[in-house]
């Protein structure tokens, strides 16, 4: 009795927990993409709409002179936006840098560098996309083979290895791995550390 009392509760907690989440997304401001010099910023969240203001961005006269990308201070966002995002900067051979925090969404993005490099004082974080590895929700479960399949095209695309591509797919989607200089050298990725300040 005691348990099927706490599963309610559980139950119940998760709902109220993804109605304030709906609620929250439509909340959640784009990120602030502009031109300074030769790169393109990306600050904040990422959310669906990021992908068209990326674009128009690219499309101004300035890009020309435009040659890597930095994501700053972002817990993450949208998979699928940071993934055609990260697309658009291998093809267009752009280097990526981040600043403060980038985590989740961000890190991907982070990843499609021509040459990746990092502050270090900066703190990296990626994990699988939400649903992904997710044993108790048999929706997100069902979709769990395609994001993941998802995930290993993309990172094989954006040039990652596979031994670090296997490791990124273990990774729980309620976990992060972080990312520090020894730990990107010994899965072979391949990024440089900003001195120049």
């Amino acid at each position: 009795m005691l348990r099927a009392v706490f599963a309610v509760i559980i139950l119940l907690a998760s709902v109220i927990s993804a109605f304030i989440a709906i609620g929250s997304v439509n909340q959640i401001k784009a990120a602030e993409i502009s031109t300074i010099d030769d790169s393109i910023i990306i600050e904040g969240f990422f959310v669906p709409e990021d992908f068209d203001n990326f674009i128009e961005e690219i499309k101004k006269e300035e890009f020309n002179s435009v040659t890597k990308v930095i994501l700053k201070d972002s817990l993450g966002g949208d998979f699928y936006t940071s993934v055609r995002i990260g697309l658009s900067i291998k093809i267009l051979e752009l280097d990526t840098q981040t600043e403060g925090l980038c985590y989740s969404a961000c890190a991907y993005t982070w990843l499609s560098g021509n040459t990746r490099y990092y502050d270090p004082f900066s703190t990296i974080g990626i994990h699988m996309p939400a649903g992904v590895n997710d044993e108790t929700d048999e929706d997100y479960a069902a979709s769990s083979e395609i994001a993941t399949l998802m995930v290993v095209w993309y990172l094989t695309k954006v040039d990652v290895p596979l031994p670090a591509i296997e490791i990124f797919v273990e990774v729980d989607n309620r976990k992060i791995l972080y990312f520090n200089k020894t730990f990107l050298f010994m899965l072979n990725i391949e990024a440089e550390e900003i001195t120049d300040y």
